[in-house]
């Protein structure tokens, strides 16, 4: 009798826990599971990681579904998906779960176990779906039509641009067109000036430029090979200077003997090349560079070692202004700078055979200063050509002292 209860006892205990559980929990599966989509979840750790489960498992179920329906009303709704916007993809994840819910729970106390359950029917999950579907469709043409919007704005935004680009470059391309003529009729006229100088002033061009001032040397080298100064003084009568020239096309020598109180007290030797020699526009310009050895003290040749020695780089330049018949020189040694200016009166009455010249000196050695120990020395001359290009004479007044008369021999 106690057996029987016993096994009877048993078998309701069995009976209730079996039953106790849903149909679901048990079978994994839910009744009639052709008529539902469905997904089941579980977890030993938390209601919410059962939860998690069960939507995937609902998400795998209805992935072919979703995919389907998607491209169909997308299809019926005229949209095309392509990158540009938006991808279809991004658009059946983003509905497949919206609007499910978990449809029901249960907790195993003995196993300690969360199970939840989502379950629709096929037609429930299709209205779902649909509505979703509808409603992100709805967006996407919204989307698609701010996005038209705003290409076509964009495009008549470039259109704008191009149109203003294309007066911007029409514009610059004729005010270019405008500064080419402006430039070419500068030009023209430019080169109009320089043959009328050239023509007007040609006995001026074609008039060789002396390379000798008052005292000093420019950049020119002479138009016959040799070339003798000799320089008497008239107040007081004296002689103070003697030189000798020689040049090529392009090289000077020259060698250079100067008298105090009636002795050699100076010499110097220079050679100069010209490394320039052309009209910049209607402006004949020389370019020279050369070295200058020079010494002092030289009159008592027994005591030799009173002699003072130097050497010197030099530099000369020349520029002449046709408008006014004249040539400005400019040279540089250790010695002294001299700027020299040679001006050519009445130049077409007179045949350029007079000349005044006005040579001003700032000396660097006090060896070359006048006797009165000035450093600034200007020295004014009158040139007259008598055989030409081959004898001049100048008068001159130098170092503040002297009345000279300079003969100038070319051969």
């Amino acid at each position: 009798m106690f057996k029987k209860n016993f096994i009877t006892f048993y078998l309701f205990l069995t009976t209730t826990f079996v039953f106790a559980q849903p149909y679901w929990v048990i079978n994994k599966s839910v009744e009639n599971d052709e008529q539902y989509y469905f997904g089941i979840g579980y977890s030993s750790i938390s209601e919410l990681k059962a939860d998690e489960h069960a939507f995937i498992n609902f998400g795998k179920m209805i992935e072919l579904k979703v995919h389907s329906t998607t491209e169909i009303l997308l299809e019926e709704n005229n949209l095309e998906i392509s990158n540009k916007t938006v991808n279809s993809t991004k658009i059946e994840s983003s509905v497949k779960l919206k609007g499910i819910t978990i449809t029901e729970r249960f907790y195993d106390k003995e196993n300690k176990q969360f199970f939840s359950l989502i379950k629709y029917t096929i037609a429930e999950y299709e209205d779902i779906l649909k509505r979703e579907l509808n409603s992100e469709i709805a967006i996407l043409k919204e989307k698609n039509k701010n996005e038209e919007a705003k290409r076509e704005e964009n495009f008549r935004h470039i259109e704008e641009i191009s149109k203003l680009a294309e007066t911007e470059a029409i514009s610059r391309i004729e005010k270019e067109k405008r500064e080419d003529n402006i430039k070419a009729a500068e030009e023209e006229q430019r080169l109009k000036h320089e043959r009328f100088m050239l023509n007007h002033y040609k006995l001026f061009y074609e008039k060789p430029v002396s390379p000798y001032l008052i005292t000093t040397q420019n950049a020119e080298v002479g138009v016959k090979p040799h070339e003798f100064v000799l320089k008497p003084t008239v107040v007081p009568l004296n002689f103070v200077q003697a030189n000798y020239h020689f040049y090529t096309d392009y090289l000077g020598f020259s060698v250079g003997f100067y008298w105090r109180n009636n002795k050699v007290e100076q010499q110097d030797f220079q050679i100069k090349l010209r490394i320039l020699k052309e009209n910049f526009g209607i402006y004949p310009i020389a370019l020279a560079v050369g070295i200058v050895q020079y010494s002092n003290a030289i009159s008592n040749f027994s005591n030799f070692d009173n002699i003072e020695w130097g050497v010197s780089p030099s530099f000369m330049f020349n520029i002449s202004f046709p408008q006014i018949y004249s040539t400005t020189s400019f040279t540089l040694d250790r010695r002294k700078t001299s700027l020299g200016f040679r001006y050519f009166p009445f130049f077409n009455y007179l045949n350029g055979k007079v000349s005044l010249i006005l040579q001003s000196d700032f000396i660097f050695m006090n060896e070359y200063k006048d006797r009165f120990g000035n450093r600034v020395i200007l020295q004014p001359g009158l040139n007259f050509e008598v055989i030409p290009n081959s004898l001049f004479i100048m008068l001159s007044y130098e170092d503040n002292e002297f009345a000279t008369i300079t003969l100038d021999f070319k051969l």
